[in-house]
């Protein structure tokens, strides 16, 4: 065996010894992953029998329409600035095969309940809600429930501006008589932006929209409302584990209450000098 053998073979084994050592380390970490995830796994579990323990309340089951929490100040105008934040959450309502059509969303505050429709609609065949062919034109049909009160109304505008719906049939103390919002338009389509008192919020509502210049046959029924809720949020601290942040979701993943917060992150001095040592030689 010549000496540059001999010696390659050297630097090889010398090559080896950082890489099994990284080799060991990634194995520590990836135990260290699972039994963080038992640990969280069975404090969840835990969690959850003490909420079916104290008969918590959860969110139904099924589609729902989630309604965020106002990031500031709302202007009813029709348009969408003050929403952008919001945006990329927004729920489809159009058409199977084209869900993305029309869009909704909804924020409340204190005070009020506000709706946001967006229709990708750049045909225009308009005409007022009090017009006797209002129907047969571009419009949204808003459904909204409250325990057994029920009540539908007709969104259309003629042109850009503020507009009155029209019921269409339904009754009820529980809910609006009318409701008054602004239409405004572009060249991809229309936006519909109205609000309701909190006081008059209902539990279930849903939104569908006509194409005239091309009709279909699609129909969302009602869907409940979820909002994060302050009492299950309260129930959640009082299991919550310190250091974690404790969440429940609905079905589709809206967040309904949390609860705590994340501990801080270890520095980089915290971590073991064997470790640095290795990822340094690599």
């Amino acid at each position: 065996m010549s000496l540059r053998f001999k010696l390659l073979l050297l630097a090889l084994s010398t090559l080896a010894l950082p890489l099994a050592g990284w080799l060991i380390v990634r194995q520590m970490e990836e135990l260290l992953r699972q039994g963080q995830e038992q640990t969280l796994t069975a404090s969840a579990k835990a969690l959850a029998r003490s909420l079916a323990a104290l008969k918590t309340v959860l969110p139904p089951a099924g589609q729902a329409f989630y309604v965020h929490p106002c990031t500031q100040g709302m202007r009813v105008d029709g348009y969408a600035d003050d929403w952008s934040q919001l945006a990329p959450y927004a729920q489809n309502i159009g058409p199977a095969d084209d869900a993305q059509k029309a869009r909704l969303l909804l924020c409340a505050d204190g005070d009020w309940l506000y709706l946001l429709a967006q229709v990708r609609d750049a045909t225009r065949t308009r005409a007022d809600a009090s017009d006797e062919n209002a129907l047969l034109r571009d419009h949204l049909t808003l459904s909204l429930a409250h325990n057994d009160d029920l009540r539908r109304y007709l969104i259309a505008s003629a042109a850009p501006g503020r507009f009155e719906t029209r019921v269409l049939d339904g009754a009820g103390d529980s809910l609006p008589q009318v409701l008054g919002g602004w239409w405004q338009e572009d060249a991809d389509g229309y936006r519909v932006e109205l609000r309701l008192p909190r006081a008059q919020m209902p539990d279930a509502l849903t939104l569908n929209e006509f194409d005239a210049d091309a009709p279909n046959n699609a129909h969302i029924e009602l869907r409940p409302l979820l909002l994060r809720s302050p009492d299950l949020s309260a129930d959640l601290a009082q299991f919550a584990p310190e250091g974690m942040r404790v969440r429940v979701l609905s079905a589709e993943g809206w967040v309904i209450a949390e609860s705590g917060q994340l501990a801080a992150l270890a520095s980089k001095s915290s971590t073991p000098a064997l470790r640095r040592w290795f990822e340094s030689l690599i």
